[in-house]
């Protein structure tokens, strides 16, 4: 997955709902969303941190159920993310991403924002 935004916080968004797109892309729309879920991780660095934002979501998805609908970011810094997460019901069934890996992560700051790339185990 590669992802470029105007700022970390926006890249975590951004690769938030692509992981979402990814899994139910194929999913009608939901009638209904669920309530605000916050979450918080940490990492050594920002690209630890940010894969390990994805698994968090990915453990959400395979424990509890549900999909980010909207994620507004509240916090971030070099080692640590903070947001908020509407849900919304995920089928129960395996989820088609396994992990996201740190085998070649990465996140630099390029012209007008950051660029991300991260490996999905599928």
């Amino acid at each position: 997955m590669v992802i470029r935004a105007e700022s970390f916080a926006a890249l975590a968004a951004e690769a938030g709902r692509a992981l979402a797109e990814r899994a139910g892309g194929s999913l009608p729309p939901p009638a209904t969303v669920g309530e605000w879920t916050e979450l918080e991780v940490t990492a050594s660095d920002q690209a630890a941190l940010l894969v390990e934002w994805l698994n968090e979501l990915i453990f959400r998805a395979e424990s509890e159920g549900w999909l980010p609908n909207e994620i507004e970011v509240l916090e971030t810094s070099p080692t640590r993310l903070r947001a908020r997460i509407q849900h919304r019901s995920w089928p129960s069934r395996a989820f088609p991403v396994k992990a996201a890996t740190l085998d070649r992560a990465r996140v630099e700051a390029v012209p007008g924002g950051v660029l991300a790339e991260v490996t999905l185990d599928v």
